[in-house]
């Protein structure tokens, strides 16, 4: 952190942080092929099993859907 000030590694809620998670959840619910994942895109902190329990199931919905597409 002191090398990267301002740089976080997981996100800081703020006002302005809110306000640009919501114009990116509206943004997701618009457009389909949009997926938010990891701490980041999600908007909250997890603990990295749960995180990659968490990835892995999207990774699935995600390959489930495109299977159904392609049939």
């Amino acid at each position: 952190m002191e090398r990267n000030p301002g740089e976080f590694y997981y996100p800081v809620q703020t006002k302005h942080s809110k306000t640009l998670l919501a114009c990116y959840q509206q943004l997701a619910e618009r457009e389909v092929s949009i997926t938010f994942c990891g701490r980041t895109g999600l908007f909250r902190y997890i603990d990295m099993l749960p995180a990659v329990t968490l990835h892995l199931a999207m990774a699935r919905r995600y390959l489930e859907q495109v299977q159904w597409q392609a049939a």
